[in-house]
């Protein structure tokens, strides 16, 4: 996480974001008006990114474990077995960077 720790990081009016990157727009893969860091299925294929990272969504809804899901006070799930480890590119796409 990027933040007032790192050299170079200023947020002048506190929001908690980079002021050099509040401009920069969410990237929306799938162009369906949801940002992919919260889009349940980023690319729009049909299959919930959380599977195609290669974790459990044992009932289907697009989140990590069963739901509902339960977080730590840090907002580390603590219900699902996996997740916390690098995600597998499964569908062998590249994700765009502009």
């Amino acid at each position: 996480m990027i933040d007032d720790n790192d050299t170079g990081f200023t947020d002048t009016n506190n929001n908690g974001m980079a002021d050099n990157a509040e401009s920069t727009p969410a990237l929306d893969t799938d162009n369906n008006m949801i940002p992919d860091y919260m889009d349940l299925d980023s690319d729009g294929d049909g299959c919930a990114d959380v599977i195609e990272a290669g974790f459990v969504d044992d009932d289907g809804d697009g989140y990590l474990g069963l739901s509902p899901t339960v977080e730590d006070s840090m907002g580390v799930v603590v219900s699902a077995p996996d997740g916390y480890t690098t995600p597998a590119d499964n569908d062998g796409m590249e994700r765009q960077t502009s």
